[in-house]
């Protein structure tokens, strides 16, 4: 009693100091403006840098245009040296991908006349002089035309204070369809959808809306209602509208965009004045509650009162919530390491309680999730312990845009989900919340509901552009692998790798809100969180070290090729997502002490745990998502978070501290360029965060590491007002010291023997508050003597493998052309979905020791067929029957729908012997196998005659094609891999002039030549007479290879359905 009741007054004490205290101060606004490049984005965090409150909805700063372009320059519209073309009020933060927002915008100029066209940002874009200054809640920089820019924000509304050069022309600028471009990639930049623009009569006070649409996840149009007044009535104020970046007309004082999507805008002058300031608010809903919340939360023009209130509710909501020694003794680099990382994780995701435009709902509305794959691996933990208000306001969101858009969010932003990185990963964040005990108004009935729908759901297919092989819009893309064989395959989904780790975690997550909601399911999901096992392949070797998660084929076998230590471009279409195999297979926090055996025992994965961490053993140049780093550890990505600390596995948690404090130290900076690449949402500051208390959380599970703090006494506010103290007594780190080992802990009074502790020990240390002891000195004490920390999802993968792990009963993938010849048919079909699968008996579980799986014959037994028909090398000619194409002999492929049929995808596969024999037989059909297609070709929409075909097989050629029609022919470009330039390689058109072909385009039977890029003629496209008519043929040249052959006969079949077909699919 005594011991509470002494808490609970220094938990009083605490706070009410901590309230006194101006923590803001030690913010530093620019901390990853820069990267490895001085002066430039690139490489850097991505960071907004102007006035906003914590998880504010308006976010206003200046949107700027730097070259190098990289996705570390895109978001959050500042750049060191950019070319300023607007100043907007909505922004993302730290995030990685593609642009989204940067409006509404006003910019301040200083003539309008001559070469300025208010449509065309080049010709008034404003490069800056001197050096730029932001605090929190504030920011304030000069334009070379002498105008000086102030800004700061509310919760919904901006202000602007601008300050003219006293012989100078005085203008604003309020252009409705700004917004953050793309330049170098046009799949997932936004474009402007219409607007409109109104000036009231006193003419201080305009009004309107914008619409914009696309971006980092292909969203649909965002619109936001805006409302802005100045202080002085402009001499004069006019509206324009106009197209592109054409001249604009002046309009009088309305302007809308009408049918053709006209940008719209409006422009005010002053003669008299030399300061001008204008407060603006915006909203989803409109254009009176903007107005509103410009009134209310900005009822003064002052910008010193506005910064003021920033500061102050920064002050009071976040920095305050873990209060350390802020007297002059103190070390100023480290408060400002700690403040500023608590400020860049409170930007986003935005709170827009009473903003949803889409659908009525009693519960909170959130958005900006930029994303999930970044949130969940320690950022969510913390605002659970400091910001449980807000973090309850976030989980029952994300459960409402559930029940009314269908699937939980892995990422989200304009009110629309997108983009999924791996897995389902807002199951984990709510089974974070969870089994920590997260209760209020959350329904978590529904919330189980939510995770179950992402656990066995298949989401329709978005066909976005950079993964044609499943959904990214939301949900798990590849259960069709996953549920059936339990993990997924490298030939039917892309990032097999990546997404079978986190699909694990993501089905243990399930399990574990299963266990309170539907006791029942507990089991499925917590054996399917298994699946990860079934892609380690005991036999991968790399570097001295045996044993990885490696792409696996859906035939049960792995590719032995693969290099572990290189993911490519680590991207999209990749087979693992930002890390290597060798990174992701320490990925598996769920279940340490498996992964511990897999590895050869406590030993051998030590050393390769050091390993990880030696210089110069990287295999792969991550670019922005690691810029600078060496090692095989990537602490500048999520993936690699939690590997550091993985030594409290081995009872050696001295290594764990030495190793984390080495990363930090070595990375983090209170510099332009502290931060190893992207912010990530503040994923990466949050761990810098984690670090500097000396405690790391285990995702999903109620575990907290113990590690090693950076301050001698820290009070932190738990469970809305209660108080945890964290005590580091014998703390002597400076100058190179290392007196930051672990000697003993103490939580609440008791000697604790284990390297963790879980959220409700000790008398509910993480709900109740009370005190953490570390007892710190230079010795590299293994202190702990207790249990190693726990692996709840310890289990044996089940799935349709047994003892072995050999595939039974499913066909292969479609072979190679070379493959076909030699691999031997299937001895029996499948009439019915394959039984149940029981849980492996303890005597078949796999030791690791087990032979691999049996591989294909090199050569078909004796008197077996091979399995798939061979296409006559000496064919040369094809004709199309409805939705086969024949040879002279036989039938020889198969297209997944006639060529007119209402459709935006059309598929083409090799016919399989047994299928060759059935139409000749007088079979009327076959079914289409999606499964063994060879290529496919995708209309997307909002293009215009043009078409992507991608190989779906290992014969086919790799990359994407461009399929367009110019003015005289078809052009086909090649694009090798992801965001590499296409290279023209083949042409089909007709012989005549440009009217000739004009006119034949309308007749795309017409017979057409295909000729490579040298002019070389490849195929001639005929007309031969059939049973119905005439029917289109294609004549190949007699040399060309199997690969060559089937490339130009599925852009042949797809330039025929581009005519009749394709897009129509998209019609309403």
């Amino acid at each position: 009693m005594f011991r509470a009741k002494v808490l609970g007054a220094l938990a009083i004490a605490q706070i009410a100091i901590g309230q006194d205290v101006d923590y803001a101060r030690f913010v530093n606004p620019f901390i990853g403006t820069e990267g490895a490049i001085p002066g430039y984005a690139y490489g850097g965090g991505d960071v907004f840098v102007g006035g906003a409150v914590p998880f504010g909805m308006v976010k206003l700063g200046i949107d700027s245009y730097e070259e190098p372009i990289n996705q570390s320059a895109l978001n959050g519209g500042y750049t060191p040296q950019g070319h300023v073309t607007g100043i907007s009020l909505m922004h993302q933060s730290g995030t990685g991908g593609g642009s989204k927002y940067g409006y509404p915008s006003q910019m301040p100029l200083t003539q309008i006349d001559g070469d300025v066209n208010l449509l065309d940002n080049r010709t008034y874009w404003q490069d800056r002089v001197g050096e730029d200054v932001a605090k929190v809640g504030y920011f304030r920089t000069e334009f070379e035309s002498g105008v000086t820019v102030e800004l700061s924000a509310s919760r919904h509304a901006g202000l602007y204070h601008y300050t003219y050069p006293s012989s100078s022309e005085k203008h604003v600028l309020v252009d409705l369809s700004h917004y953050l471009p793309h330049p170098t990639r046009s799949w997932d930049s936004q474009f402007y959808t219409g607007g409109e623009v109104e000036i009231q009569p006193n003419s201080s006070v305009y009004t309107g809306y914008t619409s914009i649409a696309g971006g980092w996840n292909i969203g649909a149009p965002v619109t936001v209602y805006v409302c802005g007044e100045f202080d002085s009535a402009p001499d004069e104020g006019r509206t324009f509208k106009g197209r592109n970046t054409f001249p604009p007309t002046f309009t009088g004082n309305t302007a809308h965009s009408g049918p053709m999507n006209d940008r719209v805008g409006a422009v005010f002058t002053w003669s008299n004045v030399t300061e001008i300031k204008s407060r603006v608010g915006i909203s989803f809903m409109s254009v009176e509650k903007a107005c509103a919340y410009k009134n209310s939360e900005l009822s003064t023009w002052s910008m010193d009162d506005t910064t003021k209130a920033a500061r102050d509710e920064w002050n009071r909501d976040v920095f305050s919530k873990i209060r350390v020694d802020a007297s002059e003794s103190a070390n100023e680099t480290r408060l400002a390491l700690l403040y500023s990382s608590l400020y860049f994780m409170h930007l986003i995701p935005s709170e827009r309680v009473g903003e949803n435009p889409l659908w009525e709902s009693d519960e909170p509305s959130w958005d900006d999730f930029y994303t999930m794959w970044d949130l969940f691996r320690n950022q969510v933990s913390l605002w659970h312990l400091i910001q449980p208000g807000y973090y309850e306001s976030m989980i029952r969101s994300l459960i409402d845009i559930f029940k009314n858009d269908g699937y939980l969010p892995d990422g989200r932003s304009g009110n629309y989900n997108g983009l999924v990185q791996g897995g389902s990963n807002a199951d984990n964040v709510l089974a974070d919340a969870y089994v920590k005990g997260l209760t209020g108004k959350i329904n978590w009935t529904e919330g189980y509901a939510a995770v179950k729908k992402d656990a066995d759901v298949l989401p329709f297919f978005d066909q976005n552009p950079v993964d044609p092989q499943g959904s990214l819009k939301e949900g798990r893309s590849a259960l069709d692998d996953w549920i059936p064989l339990g993990y997924v395959t490298a030939d039917r989904n892309t990032r097999s790798v990546s997404k079978t780790v986190e699909y694990s975690l993501n089905d243990f997550a399930v399990s574990q809100i299963a266990a309170g909601e539907a006791p029942g399911d507990r089991d499925l999901y917590l054996r399917r969180s298994a699946g990860w096992q079934l892609s380690w392949d005991p036999e991968a070797s790399s570097r001295n070290f045996t044993g990885f998660v490696m792409p696996r084929y859906a035939n049960g076998t792995f590719d032995k090729t693969y290099d572990i230590t290189d993911c490519g471009d680590c991207n999209w279409e990749d087979k693992s997502y930002e890390g290597t195999a060798f990174e992701y297979s320490f990925v598996i926090p769920h279940d340490i002490d498996r992964l511990i055996t897999l590895m050869g025992g406590p030993s051998h994965f030590e050393t390769r745990l050091d390993y990880v961490f030696q210089p110069n053993t990287s295999g792969v140049d991550l670019g922005v998502n690691g810029l600078g780093i060496t090692t095989i550890n990537n602490i500048a990505n999520e993936p690699d978070f939690e590997t550091p600390y993985l030594y409290n596995y081995l009872n050696k948690q001295w290594k764990s501290v030495e190793r984390s404090r080495q990363l930090a130290n070595d990375f983090y900076f209170n510099t332009t360029n502290g931060i190893p690449g992207n912010s990530d949402a503040g994923a990466l500051n949050c761990w810098l965060v984690w670090q500097m208390l000396g405690l790391y959380p285990i995702v999903t599970t109620p575990v907290y590491l113990l590690e090693s703090p950076w301050f001698s006494d820290i009070n932190i506010t738990v469970n809305r007002d209660n108080t945890l103290r964290i005590r580091a007594e014998g703390l002597d780190d400076g100058d190179g010291k290392q007196g930051y080992y672990v000697q003993s802990v103490s939580i609440n009074g008791q000697e604790w023997d284990r390297n963790w502790f879980e959220h409700e020990d000790a008398g509910g240390i993480m709900t109740e508050g009370g005190e953490i002891v570390f007892r710190l000195g230079d010795e590299q004490s293994a202190w702990e003597t207790g249990e190693v920390p726990p692996s709840p999802g310890h289990q044996y993968p089940t799935s349709l493998f047994v003892k072995n792990m050999a595939r039974i009963d499913i066909d292969p993938p479609i072979p190679s052309y070379e493959e076909a010849v030699v691999a031997p048919p299937p001895t029996t079909v499948l009439s019915a979905p394959p039984a149940p699968v029981q849980p492996i008996r303890t005597e078949d579980r796999p030791t690791g020791n087990e032979p691999a799986p049996p591989a294909f014959p090199a050569s078909p037994p004796p008197g077996l067929p091979p399995a798939y028909a061979v296409v006559d090398e000496k064919a040369t000619t094809f004709t199309i029957y409805g939705t086969f194409i024949h040879t002279p002999n036989a039938p020889a492929y198969q297209l997944s729908s006639l060529l007119d049929a209402r459709i935006n995808k059309l598929q083409i596969r090799r016919l399989r012997a047994e299928e060759v024999t059935r139409l000749q037989a007088g079979a009327p059909n076959v079914a289409f196998d999606s499964r063994r297609v060879l290529y496919e070709a995708q209309d997307p929409p909002f293009l215009i005659n043009e078409y992507y075909i991608q190989g779906k097989a290992t014969s086919t050629l790799p990359g994407v094609l461009q399929m367009r029609f110019g003015l005289r022919r078809w052009h086909i470009a090649h694009v090798p891999s992801h965001g590499e330039r296409p290279i023209e390689i083949m042409t089909c058109g007709k012989s005549g002039g440009f009217t000739k072909a004009i006119k034949q385009r309308k007749n795309e039977l017409e017979p057409s030549v295909w000729k490579d890029s040298e002019g070389h003629v490849l195929a001639t496209e005929v007309l031969k007479m059939g049973v119905g008519g005439k029917m289109p043929t294609i004549e190949l040249r007699g040399d060309l290879d199997q690969t060559c052959r089937e490339l130009i006969l599925a852009l042949w079949v797809s330039r025929l359905w581009a005519a009749f077909g394709a897009g129509s699919g998209y019609m309403t």
